[in-house]
């Protein structure tokens, strides 16, 4: 368990792919001599839909599973991509307090046990302009749409090997074809906005020129 990336690569820069690679290269000599399984905790950038550091990562490791908390505090494991198996999948759990005894004063002695719990599978309310932003994001992966592959240029960009992809510019020229504004400013204020919004919510997901839609797969 490297616990985590960054403070494992002591003076590595995580966002150089010379100094990234040493990394991989390093967790791949540590796996070959003790035939083991590696988990490596790592955080996500300021935006919050992908890893931080250089794209590489994402090209080297076998799955990658993002760890987020929700307002009800329920803790959410999805499986972004994967390399063997479909990924999407998520598990649900939640902390629950337990009292385990008292001390010599007569204070109970507490901790927390994790314990299975049921993902929302509500998604947030769209206004009119983010849904037409999300419907044509969808119907711009079903037509252009492109299997992210090892090594590819997508992947070498961030998108997770697996998720079917785009080219933003692609979304934006069918947006733009669904909404009724006259002036091309309005209509490139609605979409940027309706960016943001939707990226909050974690329904798309951007890198570099691509664009896709977080745990639905090719």
């Amino acid at each position: 368990m490297i616990d985590t990336l960054n403070r494992a690569m002591g003076g590595g820069d995580e966002n150089k792919s010379d100094d990234m690679g040493k990394f991989i290269k390093a967790l791949g000599a540590v796996q070959a001599a003790f035939d083991c399984l590696i988990v490596v905790v790592h955080h996500c950038g300021i935006i919050g839909t992908r890893p931080r550091g250089h794209t590489s990562l994402a090209g080297a490791d076998d799955v990658q599973i993002r760890i987020e908390r929700d307002k009800d505090g329920v803790i959410k494991a999805t499986v972004e991509h994967a390399k063997d198996f479909e990924a999407g999948d998520v598990l649900a759990s939640k902390l629950e307090r337990v009292e385990l005894s008292t001390d010599s004063d007569g204070d109970p002695i507490s901790s927390c046990v994790i314990a299975a719990s049921e993902a929302s599978t509500a998604g947030p309310k769209l206004t009119t302009v983010q849904q037409a932003a999300y419907d044509a994001l969808k119907r711009t992966i079903k037509d252009e749409g492109v299997e992210v592959k090892t090594n590819s240029e997508m992947a070498r960009n961030g998108v997770p090997i697996g998720q079917r992809a785009c080219l933003s510019e692609s979304w934006r020229q069918c947006f733009y074809g669904l909404h009724e504004a006259k002036r091309p400013e309005a209509k490139r204020q609605a979409l940027f906005r309706a960016t943001l919004q939707l990226e909050e919510s974690k329904l798309i997901a951007l890198a570099g020129q691509y664009i896709w839609l977080p745990g639905r797969p090719a």
